[in-house]
């Protein structure tokens, strides 16, 4: 939901019949861990615990709420110098070890220049 444009995050919603995954309670121990307040990350899928602040950041700007934004608010919000550092960090597209076909490659090169003008 941090970074979808709006109209895909309404149909996200519609999907899930506007229910707010951020308020359901059997998720929360979930996001505790993937916020670094629990003793280890969720899943092996999901990014770094820091990856996980700067989009439950985005989340805020955007207006989001429920349960899991207030927690991270209230536990583990990051300053504003420490999100625009780690914004800037995760902004970086490393293709350096990547190993898709060229043809591929380029075209997921060529959208995410797409998605960073936006």
């Amino acid at each position: 939901m941090a970074y979808l444009p709006p109209e895909q995050a309404n149909e996200v919603e519609q999907l899930l019949d506007n229910e707010n995954l951020f308020a359901r309670p059997e998720l929360q121990l979930y996001y505790l861990q993937l916020m670094g307040l629990e003793a280890h990350n969720a899943f092996e899928c999901v990014g770094e615990i820091e990856e996980t602040k700067v989009a439950l950041e985005k989340c805020v700007e955007r207006g989001l709420t429920g349960e899991a934004i207030n927690c991270y608010i209230k536990e583990a919000r990051l300053d504003r110098r420490e999100y625009q550092k780690l914004y800037e960090k995760y902004q970086q597209l490393d293709l350096s070890y990547q190993r898709m076909p060229p043809k591929l490659m380029e075209i997921l090169a060529s959208e995410c220049r797409k998605l960073e003008k936006n």
